[in-house]
């Protein structure tokens, strides 16, 4: 091995202490130099250099064993071992076999003693805690408390006591089998389990099945008690049909026998054994075989002429009129009313009812001037206002007949518009479902023509009749039914865009104006709908005060304000301004009415309100416009058609 370098001071050298051997004079070889040439062996050693040498060789012959051979460290980790000063047995071995290949891990020192002793020494085990969880695994420091979650799930010490988040501690005097169980009910039944405070009554069900206490007596949902009377079997039976057999099963009877008295206890079946004068007859064998010319005492001495056959007599006829001053009259006569008659074909005297004699007459059902229609139509109609014939009634039915309808219990009123073999059309009330019943008049319908001539646009909305014409048209016959309207303008609006309708009868509000401006008013306070929109498509006529004469179309209303938007007033509306609401008869076109866009007729079919087209004796009758852009149409020709009810 090369000799390690030591900084040593030569005792006969010439210069200051060096690593060189060549400067060294006292050399033994190139390599080497006695021992006692150097001071600090010398003084080590005492003079003893043969043995320090052999030390010293020793020495540096381990480090070469320990170095394999080379100049320099590492040494092997199974090489380096520390022993204890003391005890040699006490050995340290550092162990490098898990460091990684080409790896060089450094141990640093610090500048102070270190004791590695685990969790004593300088360097214990880091402390750190799992939430509440401490290092030493500890919650809190008090004994025996449940563990519970707290925000977000960690663990924390819970707590005993009677709350809802509380644990119940295993003596707690609650969980006595001796306490009293909270009070609760059932319906009617009580804590203590009863209902009511009555003993020994019946327990029924009520409403959705609640228990309750009944009761006995005698009536239809009470009991009947052990000891009822009724229960006895002396008891009288019931009053009941004798010929009722049902219960009663009775044998031996014979055909044409009576039930009879036979004593004045007593009764049974046998023959009736009756003579005529027991009931005030002729015998049965003094039988009239001719009889002519005979007078009638009491009976204006009419002769009756009776012929004699197998079947008795028959009435053949009858010379004058019969007196029939001691008849008792009749008010009406009702369906099953009977009446005598000759039948020609049969050669025989026979009787009708009074629903025959109108089923033969083709009026069956009919009252007043209405006639009924039985089986010749289909009830589903084919359209609102078409219905299916089954049978060919044309030769009896007219297009202009009135005609009346029951759908789903409500009649209903219309006017026939054609008239085929298959095919009823009207114009009137919707057909709206099946037809249960069918009627038509021919009396019964009203036209009523109104002309208003020159331009009947003048006025934004107006009630023609009475602003244009001055004139007020009244309904003067019974109730009857608007079911049509045909309106014809000479000349329409430049603008094609101009309206008419009709209204009649009572007026559906009227008030005095709060206040108004030039497309509002505003209702009274009082009596006026709290409802938005309650009047929309309704019409409003100013009846007196300022701007009085007016009418316009409500295109809405607001129920809190109680203001009506219009088309713009002539003259607007104020706090002294009368008004009348109206609903107008003809609903298309959303109540304005019948749109004058050509010269042609315009006619209604079914786009009649229900709710208005009832007309009775005195009310009024108008009709109204709504003025088109250009203010233009000329002569309005209106034909309404009215069934009278």
């Amino acid at each position: 091995m090369s000799s390690p370098s030591f900084p040593i001071s030569s005792g006969g050298g010439s210069g200051e202490g060096t690593s060189d051997h060549s400067l060294l004079t006292n050399r033994d070889a190139a390599d080497q130099h006695p021992a006692a040439s150097i001071t600090p062996v010398t003084t080590n050693f005492d003079g003893n250099l043969s043995s320090a040498d052999d030390t010293v060789q020793k020495a540096l012959e381990t480090l070469d064993a320990m170095t394999g051979g080379g100049d320099t460290l590492p040494i092997a980790d199974t090489t380096a071992i520390v022993k204890d000063p003391v005890d040699a047995t006490k050995l340290v071995r550092i162990d490098a076999g898990t460091v990684g290949t080409g790896q060089t891990r450094v141990i640093t020192m610090p500048n102070q003693d270190v004791d590695l002793t685990p969790g004593t020494g300088t360097y214990p085990a880091a402390s750190h805690a799992h939430g509440n969880v401490t290092d030493a695994g500890l919650i809190g420091t008090t004994a025996n408390l449940p563990i519970i979650t707290g925000t977000g799930g960690v663990l924390q010490a819970g707590a005993f006591g009677t709350g809802a988040t509380n644990f119940c501690v295993g003596n707690d005097s609650r969980l006595s089998d001796a306490r009293t169980p909270s009070s609760h009910t059932h319906g009617n039944i009580t804590n203590a389990g009863a209902i009511g405070t009555t003993t020994a009554l019946p327990i029924i069900t009520t409403t959705d099945g609640v228990l309750t206490a009944g009761s006995f007596g005698t009536d239809a949902g009470t009991f009947c008690q052990g000891n009822d009377g009724r229960l006895s079997n002396a008891r009288t039976p019931s009053a009941h049909n004798l010929i009722d057999t049902t219960g009663h099963p009775v044998t031996g009877l014979t055909t044409g026998h009576f039930l009879k008295a036979t004593g004045a206890t007593s009764y049974g079946f046998g023959a009736h054994g009756l003579t005529a004068s027991d009931v005030g007859a002729q015998p049965v064998d003094d039988e009239l075989t001719s009889l002519a010319g005979l007078s009638l005492t009491g009976n204006g001495g009419k002769s009756i002429t009776v012929k004699s056959d197998v079947s008795g007599f028959e009435l053949t006829t009858i010379s004058g009129a019969l007196d029939i001053v001691g008849l008792t009259g009749e008010s009406a006569a009702v369906a099953s009313d009977q009446f005598p008659f000759y039948d020609a074909t049969a050669s025989a005297n026979r009787k009708i009812t009074l629903s025959e004699l109108q089923t033969a007459l083709g009026i069956a059902g009919s009252t007043d001037h209405w006639i009924a229609e039985s089986g010749s139509f289909t009830a589903t109609p084919v359209s609102t206002s078409t219905l299916t014939m089954t049978s060919d009634r044309t030769g009896t039915i007219k297009a202009g007949y009135g005609v009346r309808y029951t759908i789903g219990g409500t009649v209903y009123y219309g006017v026939i518009t054609a008239m085929a073999s298959n095919l009823m059309t009207i114009a009137g009330a919707s057909l709206s479902g099946d037809v249960t019943a069918l009627s038509y008049t021919k009396t019964g319908v009203v036209q009523m023509p109104i002309l208003i001539p020159g331009y009947y646009e003048d006025a934004t909305s107006a009630a023609l009749l009475a602003e244009d014409l001055g004139q007020t048209l009244l309904w003067q016959q019974g109730p009857a039914y608007l079911v049509r309207a045909l309106m014809y303008s000479r000349v329409v609006d430049s603008s094609s865009d101009g309206y008419a309708n009709v209204r009649q009868g009572a007026a559906v509000i009227s008030g005095t104006a709060q206040a108004g401006d030039g497309t509002h008013i505003t209702l009274a306070a009082a009596g006026s709908s709290g409802d938005d929109d309650a009047y929309n498509n309704m019409w409003i006529k100013i009846t007196g005060g300022t701007g009085s004469g007016q009418s316009r179309k409500i295109t809405d209303y607001v129920g809190s304000t109680k203001v009506a938007q219009v088309a713009t007033w002539a003259t607007n509306p104020s706090s002294d301004s009368t008004y009348e609401i109206y609903k107008p008869v003809i609903n298309s076109n959303t109540y304005s009415g019948l749109l004058l866009d050509t010269t042609a007729a315009k006619t209604t079919v079914i786009d009649i309100d229900t709710t208005k087209y009832a007309i009775s004796y005195g009310d009024t009758i108008s009709v109204m416009a709504l003025k088109g852009t250009g203010g233009t149409a000329l002569d309005l020709s209106v034909m309404l058609t009215y069934v009278v009810a």
